[in-house]
């Protein structure tokens, strides 16, 4: 099952069925390498440096393994952008067994489609902002420093009042400060995207922008750069 396909510009030479990376400037995307944040997987055609690269964003891939793979296994990217077994954080998960070179199916495990669900707001929440979980079960706040983020609030809320929570897939936020495409995401005092200094993150921008500006994230369960 092919999921959403967003095409982008190689960076570089791109191969086929390896996962990807966002690249150095907006809009360009790399072969992934070890402990990367993987955004997607190639598809089935190279792309030389320059030109158009297609990136599958979620659903079931197909990848290329660099080393022996079982099903079941979870699988991250090697030195090449290859599925390999994941030692720390992991991008996707084997459906299919494989060897080095051989081309297997995966499941990707961070989703692209938008997922939504109604909570209640426990105080006002502008639109765009990061929340987190209220003190009630139901319930959102606006997110703040150092708070698990569970999703975004594509519409205000006013406070007591129901409405829906993106908490899956490529959403707008608003930059709470510079943001350059690629940064891991967290939020500031007032649920604004802000890059990651130490800790878990829980989004990858997918453009830049300046504060204030709203710019497309995929948002992901925490993840913590170098584990």
């Amino acid at each position: 099952m092919k999921g959403n396909i967003l095409n982008f510009t190689a960076e570089s030479a791109v191969h086929a069925f390896r996962f990807a990376k966002i690249g150095t400037a907006e809009g360009k995307v790399k072969e992934a390498t070890a402990g990367s944040v993987v955004f997607g997987a190639t598809t089935d055609i190279d792309a030389e440096s320059g030109h158009p690269c297609d990136v599958q964003m979620d659903g079931i891939a197909r990848v290329e393994c660099g080393g022996s793979v079982s099903v079941g296994d979870k699988v991250a990217p090697d030195a090449n952008g290859k599925a390999v077994k994941a030692v720390g954080n992991s991008c996707a998960v084997a459906i299919e067994s494989g060897a080095s070179g051989d081309i297997i199916r995966v499941k990707l495990v961070e989703s692209a489609v938008n997922t939504s669900m109604e909570f209640t707001a426990e105080e006002a929440v502008d639109a765009n902002l990061f929340v987190k979980a209220g003190t009630a079960t139901g319930k959102v706040k606006v997110g703040t420093v150092g708070a698990t983020v569970i999703g975004v609030a594509p519409e205000a809320i006013a406070a007591n009042a129901k409405g829906n929570i993106e908490v899956a897939g490529v959403v707008k936020v608003k930059a709470g400060g510079s943001i350059s495409m690629g940064a891991l995401l967290v939020s500031d005092a007032n649920g604004k995207a802000v890059a990651v200094t130490s800790g878990n993150s829980f989004a990858i921008a997918l453009e830049g922008g300046a504060s204030g500006d709203l710019i497309a994230v995929k948002l992901q369960s925490a993840y913590t750069p170098g584990t």
